[in-house]
């Protein structure tokens, strides 16, 4: 056994470099071959072939038994999913053969899905990873799908290790930014609730609506040390903000709740506030802003946190308090002697009026089937409109005013044949599109846009992969994922209709080749963090996967 206190860390600079042989390796592992006793490798920063990280993990098979912090995040951009499994299969089995011990597992920004999770699950079930204590999979592509395999494969690990009296007792989750929805939810809530261990959980942005809220709130009362709950941004409504509310008392250690951007609702406030009233007196941030609250739940929220001593952040922002309920938050905070805690209220929406509420409770009741997403919604035309007018001012409902729109659009890209001009206008004719999987049923212009592609783009870029590169790079600058040779131009500023078309159905012709589809994708993982990306990311990732 290594000797606990001695860190030995080895730390490869990460240059974007494409490292695909053992060649290329030949530095790194010498680097990991000198450093006696390792206990930390951390291979983020560089993308590796199947042969680098085969010799890798050949080297660790030796040197490895004392590794406990595998840091293994971004290591694969531009590598395309047929290398990534065996890859990691590569590393994870050096570490069962030398027989390590992990306690930190990070593997995330590595865009890898469902195929990227079965890569790893013989070192996540084996004696490897008994003691393993933080787990990161943030940011993966992984879907439904790879988190029912990411939730199996833990429950083999916690099974197996019964079996032989060890305990995994995995103390960090983090999953952001995956699309798990409420099925990958609840099957990973099943883990939760077996290990009973969480100290922080960390699943933001995952799509999650109010039935997988409720299997996680079931599976939290099974962990009493849960210190940091992060869930923000997905659907709780007022229903799953009352089933978090009800468990929120048993979790006296909470230290950190996130609920930013959760659909609370005033109710769902008042709720929480209820919940962490009497007791808590470890909370050092909660976080609630873009809920769409009122006044008096803001208020209740206020008056709720008064005798909470430690509380550093209290993020109250976008929501519907007016001016005059602004600044009667900012009087209770200072009462309580907790102004430096309250964040800023700069995006503060005004108060809700009587018909603005009504709306929203119709509306819950669709975001609670997941009918709603943040594209534009169609609307009924009301008039015929022109070629010009729809490119001066492209929308849905223009478009589908069109009249005998293919037609024209062919006339009109006969007579401006260039790449860039049909790159202009797929992005235009796009603006609005919407997933079935998003939307909930297929609509008239999702239909358009594929008769579009069919008709007007095809008989360009199936003429050979040039015109399909060329076209690509003039798309992905027109949309902000690369830089546009002229400096002054201006992205789109509404690009998840044109990016979800193109990774759900450009992306799968076969004239889309395995070269543009490297590109997509880690130009796509790397904009997964950007503010204009954040939201759209992980469904491109994952639809990338499908």
């Amino acid at each position: 056994m290594a000797d606990e206190s001695k860190s030995v860390e080895v730390v490869v600079n990460g240059e974007n470099k494409k490292i695909d042989s053992e060649e290329d390796v030949g530095e790194i592992l010498h680097q990991i071959r000198d450093a006696a006793g390792i206990t930390s490798l951390k291979l983020s920063g560089n993308s590796y072939g199947t042969e680098a990280a085969s010799a890798i993990g050949k080297l660790l098979e030796n040197v490895g038994g004392s590794l406990r912090h595998a840091l293994w995040s971004d290591m694969f951009v531009s590598r395309l999913k047929t290398e990534i499994p065996p890859a990691l299969s590569s590393l994870g089995n050096g570490l069962i053969v030398a027989g390590a011990r992990l306690v930190e597992l990070d593997l995330s920004d590595n865009a890898f899905g469902p195929a990227g999770v079965e890569g790893v699950s013989t070192l996540l079930t084996s004696e490897v990873c008994y003691t393993l204590k933080i787990l990161k999979f943030n940011n993966n592509g992984l879907g439904i799908g790879g988190g029912k395999i990411l939730s199996k494969a833990l429950l083999q690990c916690y099974q197996e290790a019964s079996e032989v009296g060890a305990k995994f007792a995995l103390e960090v989750f983090q999953s952001g930014r995956n699309r798990l929805e409420n099925d990958g939810a609840r099957a990973l809530a099943e883990v939760f609730e077996t290990l009973g261990s969480l100290v922080e959980l960390s699943m933001p942005q995952n799509g999650i609506y109010c039935d997988g809220i409720s299997a996680l709130a079931r599976a939290l009362k099974k962990n009493p040390h849960l210190r940091v709950l992060n869930l923000s941004d997905n659907t709780f409504t007022e229903d799953g903000s009352a089933l978090m509310a009800d468990v929120i008392p048993s979790l006296q250690e909470l230290e950190v709740i996130n609920f930013g951007e959760c659909l609370v609702r005033s109710k769902g406030a008042v709720a929480i506030a209820e919940a962490v009233k009497d007791g808590h007196q470890m909370l050092r941030e909660l976080w609630l802003s873009y809920n769409e609250l009122d006044i008096n739940s803001g208020a209740a929220i206020v008056s709720a946190l008064s005798n909470k001593s430690q509380l550093a952040v209290l993020d109250l922002n976008g929501n519907a308090f007016g001016e005059e309920g602004v600044e009667r938050i900012q009087e209770m905070m200072e009462a309580a002697g907790l102004e430096q805690a309250l964040q800023s209220l700069s995006d503060d929406e005004g108060e809700e009026t009587e018909d603005e509420d009504g709306e929203s409770n119709k509306e819950e009741e669709e975001e609670e089937n997941g009918l709603l997403d943040d594209s534009v919604k169609e609307e009924a035309i009301t008039k015929t409109v022109t070629l010009d007018e729809w490119l001066e001012s492209p929308s849905v409902q223009y478009y589908l005013g069109l009249n005998n729109r293919i037609s024209l659009l062919q006339d009109y890209l006969t007579e401006n044949p260039a790449a860039e001009k049909l790159a202009e206008t797929y992005t235009k004719v796009a603006i609005g599109y919407q997933s079935t999987s998003e939307g909930g049923v297929p609509s008239d212009h999702r239909a358009a846009v594929h008769e579009f592609i069919d008709k007007c783009c095809e008989p360009f870029l199936s003429q050979g992969e040039e015109n399909m590169l060329s076209f690509l790079n003039i798309f992905l600058s027109l949309v902000g994922l690369i830089k546009h040779e002229d400096k002054k131009f201006k992205p789109f500023e509404s690009v998840d209709g044109p990016l979800l078309v193109t990774v759900e159905y450009l992306s799968k012709k076969a004239y889309f080749s395995s070269k543009c589809h490297e590109m997509l994708l880690a130009l796509i993982t790397k904009s997964c963090s950007v503010p204009k990306f954040i939201k759209i990311g992980p469904t491109l990732l994952t639809t990338l996967h499908s």
